[in-house]
């Protein structure tokens, strides 16, 4: 199982910025699929990195609105029996905690948090984010004020892989010197790979007293025929906690994205490939899943390998059935390189493989 899958994508470019002030040359954030108008224009952005990590949001272009997409804070409200709303949390550290870029000439990552951000919660941080305060006009949110004397904590099972039965566990710990009386619910829903929920899954209800110094666990068993006609084919979910403390009326709520871990496709090629020599290679899927899945497609491509290449498997792959495609492939030059393919179909998709290799020289 996968947590936290939510990422939101954006490019950078490397230009001088004659338009401001000296220093904010370099890297510039932009986004070339905005969600939303900036200044009546779908656009956002360019914005220089070092603006954003020193919360300099009166900069062009749209700073400030890059800027709470990497500091913003995660809030959570519950809606009274009279429709009123409460502000319950805030989490402060939920965002923007992985910025991440491919690095050169591999594919590891290189982590960029610290170009467009100080560590959560060093004194440089908490400047920025009061310098920005005093540039908005937005109020702190303001939380009502209660004993927080019962930790909280989402377990997400170890392992648990899609087409499986799977837990959720909601770990409490009582750090207070009496005991504590704890009501509150646990949900799973699917939901689209843009974070909306989906279909409701499961749910249950809990009723605990934990003693002082004591924990408990409270454990949410979803069976694999409870989700499985549920699912979008990202095989996205949520888990919402909402539970509550009786003596303090301390209450904690949270959603957590998370994903099971699909199969990944095995893609063969020779173990000898020389340059200008055409092969053939092969790609295998198993349906790891209880349903036949139709629609299905393997899409590869390799860079000075191969054309980019796609193909409709004809007929349902069963449960427990292999499907397999056999390419053709010709390296243009030697060197290292890889082929990489994807799987996709009406009820699964976003399964991948890759293979790595390294192209001799030709024998002509």
């Amino acid at each position: 199982m996968l947590e936290g899958k939510n990422f939101h994508v954006w490019n950078e470019s490397y230009f001088r910025r004659l338009d401001l002030p000296k220093g904010y040359d370099g890297w510039q954030a932009h986004d070339a699929t905005p969600q939303e108008t900036s200044e009546g224009v779908m656009r956002c952005g360019p914005a220089p990195v070092k603006a954003i990590k020193e919360g300099h949001v009166y900069l062009n272009y749209d700073t400030a609105f890059i800027f709470s997409e990497v500091n913003g804070d995660k809030v959570t409200w519950m809606v009274t029996d009279d429709g009123d709303m409460v502000m319950i949390d805030v989490d402060s550290y939920a965002v923007g905690k992985n910025i991440s870029t491919k690095a050169v000439g591999s594919n590891l990552r290189h982590d960029l948090t610290g170009d467009y951000k100080y560590p959560e919660g060093s004194p440089e941080e908490r400047k920025v984010v009061a310098f920005v305060k005093q540039c908005g006009t937005r109020a702190d949110f303001i939380t009502p004020e209660t004993v927080k004397d019962v930790e909280f904590k989402i377990i997400f099972q170890e392992g648990a892989v899609l087409g499986k039965d799977f837990q959720i566990i909601a770990r409490l710990k009582n750090n207070a010197k009496e005991a504590r009386h704890i009501r509150g619910r646990l949900t799973v829903l699917s939901s689209f790979y843009t974070g909306v929920p989906g279909k409701r899954i499961k749910g249950s209800k809990f009723d605990v007293d934990v003693l002082p110094g004591a924990e408990s666990d409270l454990t949410l068993d979803v069976q694999t025929d409870e989700y499985m006609g549920k699912l979008n084919p990202e095989a996205s979910l949520q888990v919402y906690v909402s539970l509550n403390v009786d003596q303090t009326k301390q209450h904690y709520a949270r959603s957590k994205a998370f994903t099971l871990a699909k199969p990944f496709l095995t893609v063969q090629v020779p173990e000898e490939v020389r340059a200008k020599k055409e092969l053939k290679g092969v790609v295998k899927f198993t349906n790891p899943l209880n349903v036949a899945l139709t629609g299905a497609s393997f899409n590869l491509e390799g860079a000075s390998v191969m054309s980019a290449d796609t193909y409709e498997v004809p007929n349902p792959i069963k449960p427990g059935e292999e499907a397999m495609y056999e390419f053709k492939m010709c390296a243009r030059r030697e060197g290292p390189r890889e082929v990489a393919a994807t799987f996709t179909s009406d009820q699964l998709s976003g399964v991948d493989g890759s293979v790595e290799f390294n192209v001799l020289p030709s024998a002509e």
